[in-house]
């Protein structure tokens, strides 16, 4: 063998080792890219579940607002709806004081009057006699027309009669009870 073939197989031993090299080379830093990629796969799995965990206890905290908001809104409408009852209660009451008002009653209203003294500080009521001096009678013309016309002579009206609507109730001296009309009555003179 010559020297220039000698040359030329140290050449081609240098370059084959040199690409052996090379490959090495490229294969490690292939597997050094693989794990540095494995890694970052782990961080990311790892985040993941906190975000996971993050998301888990949002929704439950959420739900515990909604709960509580509900409970508040419960115990708001129980409130509204006995407030609602009070105030039914109340138009109820209103509209039988209406009625009574628009009701076509006869008779004197003593317990205001009595009422109206007292507050204004006026002269006591009337007594009885003085009351039956001005008291109604039922004049005799109409006694034939009533019943238990031998019980009444001269009534006076004030102490014996209770008026329900537009009649009087007028009790005798044995306790049996006449319906009298208004029209059959005349005041005394």
């Amino acid at each position: 063998m010559t020297e220039s073939q000698e040359l030329r197989k140290a050449f081609r031993t240098e370059r084959e080792t040199l690409v052996e090299e090379e490959e090495e080379e490229e294969e490690e830093e292939e597997e050094e890219e693989e794990e540095s990629k494995s890694r970052v796969h782990t961080h990311t799995h790892t985040h993941k579940k906190k975000k996971k965990k993050k998301e888990e206890e949002r929704k439950e905290e959420e739900e515990r607002r909604r709960r509580r908001r509900k409970k508040k809104k419960k115990k708001k409408k129980k409130k509204k709806k006995k407030k609602k009852k009070k105030k039914k209660k109340k138009k109820k009451k209103k509209k039988k004081k209406k009625k009574n008002r628009n009701h076509a009653c006869t008779h004197t209203h003593t317990k205001r009057r009595r009422r109206r003294k007292k507050k204004e500080g006026g002269e006591e009521e009337e007594s009885k006699s003085q009351k039956k001096k001005t008291g109604l009678q039922i004049p005799k013309r109409y006694l034939p027309n009533l019943p238990f016309t031998h019980m009444y002579k001269t009534l006076e009206l004030c102490e014996t009669v209770q008026r329900p609507g537009n009649h009087l109730h007028v009790t005798s001296t044995d306790g049996k009870v006449c319906h009298i009309f208004e029209r059959d009555l005349v005041k005394a003179d």
